[in-house]
């Protein structure tokens, strides 16, 4: 038997082996793409969930906020709310896609929401014809509460179909991860017996050949770097040769690119550190809030409160200038009782100077030359400021 036939024997049964175990792990690929799917698909739905309750709290401040003062001005949050909720649904409705389940509750789910919108609507309605006290009598009732109860408890339906969506697929590939294990521990020993069992043979009739393939695969013990071998002839030990020069062109390639996923590697590792140190930064600045929350209800005078402001205000933001103003009791002006960090701030100013107080939301300005500058802000002094109303 020829050495070119003894290597085309083994080589037909790694390859059936390798296609078997190709086969199996493809297939494996596939199911573990389905649960990554799954997963991803509860991630959206979550989110979509979860976006559909800010958005609909949003409109329940705007119109407490209308009910409040009477005025449309305040009717922004709502109608931007509104105009959110519409396209969550949307965004909801094609993440569920075909999935009857999740359609169906995604149906409870609209008319929840439906309901609740034409609840808000109506009390609106009620302030403007029959004024706030009805308005107030409305919202005592309950059916608020319940279409709000009903929307979450559809959201979070969804989110536990999603989910168990996702732990399906996932148990699918764990079992096919043992089928494999299984595969390789019956197949592989019999696979290795042949090639050695080929190999052996074939090395006592070429030796002195293999003397030089052993050299250059000392060679590459010794450096530690794939180095290419001498082909020296076109027989079958040279396309072996040549088939190993390859294979180390390979390794080289790999070894690139295993030095690449290592750079990439501790970059997500960095990036890790500095997330949780901004969890840690956050979790900070919570217990400062805290802590400030907790002090401010027990203030008997405009001094405590002063003063509990210019203790805080550093530590929460402890690299940003800034200033508080008040309302003048005596004259319509807007007057500084507190600072912190040095700002360079007026004592006082008109509440029309001030676009955030026009706006009735915040104002930020990142370019002095890009945007509209509030007249109580000199913009030679600064580069960038925000305008907060509380």
């Amino acid at each position: 038997m020829s050495i070119a036939l003894r290597f085309w024997l083994a080589a037909l049964v790694i390859l059936a082996g390798v296609t078997v175990a190709t086969g199996t792990v493809l297939w494996n690929l596939l199911l573990f793409e389905r649960a990554v799917e799954g997963d991803g698909k509860a991630r959206a739905v979550e989110s979509g969930a979860e976006q559909l309750l800010v958005d609909l709290t949003d409109a329940e401040t705007g119109q407490r906020g209308f009910l409040i003062t009477g005025s449309d001005r305040y009717l922004q949050p709502y109608t931007r709310a509104t105009n959110d909720i519409q396209a969550s649904t949307a965004r909801l409705i094609e993440v569920v896609g075909d999935d009857s389940q999740l359609k169906a509750l995604m149906a409870k789910l609209e008319e929840a929401l439906t309901q609740r919108l034409a609840e808000l609507r109506e009390i609106m309605d009620i302030r403007r014809s029959q004024g706030l006290a009805a308005a107030t009598e409305a919202i005592m009732s309950d059916r608020g509460k319940d279409a709000m109860d009903q929307a979450r408890d559809n959201l979070s339906n969804m989110v536990a179909a999603a989910r168990g969506f996702a732990e399906a697929r996932n148990n699918d590939a764990k079992m096919l991860r043992d089928r494999i294990i299984v595969l390789f521990a019956i197949g592989a020993p019999g696979i290795v017996g042949f090639v050695v069992l080929t190999i052996w043979q074939t090395l006592r009739s070429m030796q002195p050949q293999l003397l030089a393939l052993e050299n250059g695969i000392g060679h590459i013990a010794q450096g530690g770097i794939p180095a290419r071998i001498e082909v020296w002839g076109q027989d079958e030990l040279s396309r072996i040769a040549s088939a190993f020069n390859r294979m180390a062109e390979r390794l080289a390639t790999e070894e690139s690119s295993r030095k690449d996923a290592e750079v990439r590697l501790a970059t997500m590792n960095a990036a890790l550190m500095a997330r949780n140190k901004d969890v840690e930064e956050r979790t900070k600045a919570i217990d400062l809030l805290s802590r400030m929350a907790n002090r401010l209800p027990s203030c008997a005078s405009e001094e405590e409160f002063v003063a509990i402001v210019e203790r805080f205000a550093p530590q929460l933001l402890p690299n940003m200038p800034g200033a508080l103003y008040v309302l003048s009791e005596s004259q319509p002006m807007l007057r500084a009782v507190a600072r912190w960090n040095a700002p360079n701030a007026r004592d006082e100013f008109m509440p029309e100077d001030c676009w955030g107080l026009k706006r009735g939301q915040p104002h930020t300005v990142d370019d002095m030359h890009a945007d509209i500058v509030c007249r109580h802000v000199d913009s030679e002094a600064v580069t960038g400021y925000r305008c907060l109303p509380l």
